[in-house]
This record gives structure tokens, sequence and C-alpha cells, in this order.
């Protein structure tokens, strides 16, 4: 986990926030709050890559999905790809994004938001770079001339857990002064 105790808290306000403006429908299957996950939890099953289904939209409005890896570092999704794929070109003209973390349906996270690209220029670029290098053993630029991170920076997130109990969090220990 890479998330401060004030990203945690601005992660879980965002959750709350989300599902209380979320629709009737999703309410209904999501039940809140005893099936949401907390800022924490999500931040525990996001541990390590993982893999995400990434919606992006065309120049037409026409929707388009893949699936991708992804790494969670302080309450945001990182994707890796290259400046020239066409999610990227989507994204750099529309930055409208949306994201889906499943497991069948025993935990769902959701984000709709907005990307940016993170190319090696970027002031944050050699932080992502290393934590993608420590669980790959290398990173977008070994892979490619053009490589470049994609950040959902998230405006709603719908958590769901049939039975969130099963992802325990351990209390934070508070570091001695």
């Amino acid at each position: 986990m890479y998330e401060t105790n004030q990203e945690f808290r601005d992660l879980q306000q965002l959750i709350e926030t989300s599902m209380k403006g979320a629709g009737e429908q999703m309410r209904a299957i999501f039940h809140p709050p005893s099936q949401t996950l907390s800022a924490r939890q999500v931040s525990k099953i996001l541990k390590g890559i993982q893999h995400i289904a990434l919606a992006t939209v065309t120049s037409k409005y026409e929707p388009r999905v893949a699936p991708v890896d992804t790494i969670f570092i302080h309450g945001k999704f990182y994707v890796s790809t290259d400046k020239s794929a066409f999610r990227a070109r989507h994204l750099l003209k529309r930055p409208q994004v949306s994201v889906c973390y499943y497991k069948g349906d025993e935990v769902v996270i959701i984000v709709h938001g907005k990307a940016d690209l993170i190319e090696k220029t970027h002031p944050d670029f050699e932080a992502i770079n290393k934590v993608w290098v420590d669980h790959y053993g290398s990173g977008v630029l070994d892979w490619s001339e053009q490589g470049i991170y994609i950040r959902v920076n998230p405006e709603k997130m719908f958590t769901h857990a049939r039975d969130p109990k099963k992802f325990p969090v351990r209390p934070q220990k508070k570091k001695k002064i």
C-alpha cells in the first residue's frame, strides 16, 4: 500500500460521496453500507499488479474498452502504455475514463474520472516508473521509447463486496516519534 493517511481519508470520502449520488439500481445491487468496501480494503485488494477493464472514448464518442494491467498508487490507478496507442490518443483529446476491477461477483471497484498522460518529462514519472520496475523488473521506457503511464484521477468510486469481512485490514501502527 502506497497511500498516506490523508489519501485514505480522501479516498474514503470519495467512496461515501459517490455512493450517496449513485442511482437507485446501483444502490439496490451494492447494498450500501453493508457491502461497501472501505478505502483501506480497496488499497489492500489492489495491492501489486492487478487487471482491470479500461474504457476510453473515440472521436466519434464510441466507447472502447480493453483489459490492461495496473498498479494502484496513492489512491489512483496507473496503466502503462505507448504514446502511439489508440487509448493514449483518445485520452489526450478526451480525458474521460472509466475503470472496472472485479473478481466474479465477489468484489467490484468501479471508477469514473479523468486521465493524465505521464511522460518521461513529467515530475511524477520517475516515482511511478520505480514502482513499475519494482513489480515488473522493467518500466515503460524499457518497452518503448514512447512509453507513458496513464494516471486515472477518480471523480467517482463505487465499491462492493458480497462479504466485505473477507477483506480484513489491520490497523496502521502509529510511528514512534
